[in-house]
């Protein structure tokens, strides 16, 4: 972040992290006029309260009421010495730090954003050209999303969504239908919030109280376990496993003097297919894993049911309208997540062969290439025609590559 807006000051407490919490400022909101304003609710039930219980002996309800709110004043002042000097002073400090960093984002017309890869970087830009640059992601992105309706029908919308859910459910089997019954008071649709991928806009999605977050919760403990299991022998998440998969005789065996490296970054990884595709493909996958047996009681008939409810239903707001999803599905989820690893597994085992070291990290496939650089290119251009599906592939190789943190 350019120091032009901000002290290094400012900036010292933003790079704290988006988990930082300030000390006290609650306490600091807590003046006497707040604590007068706060004391008012009890003090009219207290009022009522004594003068059922002494309505002729005004001496004792005095009393009481002076005593009540002097104990209520004792307990939520800042001056009942329970918080030590030394952070009272910090958190005056960091209060009127975060006082004039507001106060300066709304006089140059900023907004801070966090960096997408939950670092502690922030990005400020225009207001204005903020919006903007979500609209602009929109359209460019408006075959993946479907507009439903405008957020003036959500009642009807939402209440539509639950009656089919539920009807689906109805038909699957009794049990399911009790525990993923939904109810109107249980749905609340969020907006889509944007944060900066580099200089780029990018969707996150909220599934708390969607139409179906129970769909999602239920599918990821149901079909966690045998999905990981189909992923263990080559898929890793995070640096020190891939680290170690490098070092086992599989990777290390494929290692000459003129091999290359090649990694492949895919861009769109949560909407690289339609839903129906996505559903296909994993339900394929599962079949064959688990030879068409049940998954604790559930058949695949229903599970096959269970993610088209999840991902043709799944809803969100942007702007003044409702959307639903045509292409992927919400990024960034916990079962969102599984499902797009299980997608690109499927992918990666109809493309490659295993002739060569092959690893996925999450959205990313790192695998050797002991053939010419010529074929490589044959290759990569074969990997991009190999299905009607839309994968966006960012690509690097060479005798040198960086993947996530790794430098190889």
């Amino acid at each position: 972040m350019k120091n032009k807006y901000f002290s290094r000051k400012q900036l010292q407490l933003l790079r704290r992290g988006r988990s930082y919490v300030a000390p006290c400022q609650l306490q600091l909101k807590l003046s006497d006029q707040l604590l007068e304003k706060q004391y008012q609710p009890l003090q009219q039930q207290l009022l009522v309260d004594l003068v059922k219980k002494y309505p002729n002996d005004k001496k004792i309800f005095n009393m009481i009421e002076e005593k009540t709110k002097e104990e209520f004043f004792k307990l939520f002042s800042l001056s009942n010495g329970k918080i030590p000097s030394t952070i009272l002073e910090r958190a005056h400090n960091e209060r009127q730090l975060i006082s004039t960093i507001q106060q300066c984002l709304h006089t140059h017309g900023l907004i801070l954003r966090r960096i997408s890869d939950h670092t502690n970087r922030f990005y400020h830009i225009e207001e204005k050209l903020f919006h903007e640059q979500c609209q602009q992601y929109m359209k460019q992105h408006q075959d993946d999303y479907e507009l439903v309706s405008s957020i003036s029908n959500m009642e009807t919308i939402v209440n539509q969504h639950i009656q089919k859910i539920n009807m689906a459910l109805n038909f699957l089997n009794k049990d399911i239908y009790q525990q993923l019954v939904l109810q109107r008071n249980d749905i609340q649709l969020k907006n889509v919030y944007f944060l900066f991928d580099r200089s780029y806009v990018k969707p996150i999605f909220s599934m708390e109280s969607n139409v179906t977050s129970k769909l999602s919760t239920y599918l990821d403990n149901l079909l966690r376990p045998t999905i990981e299991d189909i992923l263990k022998d080559t898929f890793v998440d995070q640096d020190f496993d891939f680290i170690q998969r490098l070092q086992q005789p599989k990777c290390s065996s494929k290692l000459q003097q003129t091999t290359l490296l090649v990694r492949i970054k895919i861009q769109n990884f949560f909407n690289m297919f339609t839903y129906q595709s996505t559903v296909n493909r994993i339900i394929y996958l599962l079949v064959k894993h688990c030879k068409n047996q049940p998954i604790n009681g559930v058949s695949m008939i229903a599970i096959e049911s269970l993610l088209e409810l999840y991902l043709k239903y799944t809803l969100f707001i942007f702007g003044d309208y409702i959307y639903t999803f045509n292409h992927g599905m919400p990024n960034e989820t916990r079962f969102s997540t599984l499902l797009s690893n299980l997608c690109l597994y499927y992918w990666k085992t109809k493309t490659f062969n295993n002739n060569e070291f092959l690893l996925q990290y999450n959205d990313e496939l790192f695998f050797t290439w002991n053939q010419s650089k010529e074929n490589l290119r044959i290759f990569l251009l074969e990997l991009k025609e190999f299905s009607d599906d839309d994968i966006d592939m960012d690509i690097e190789y060479g005798q040198q590559i960086n993947i996530r943190n790794i430098h190889l």
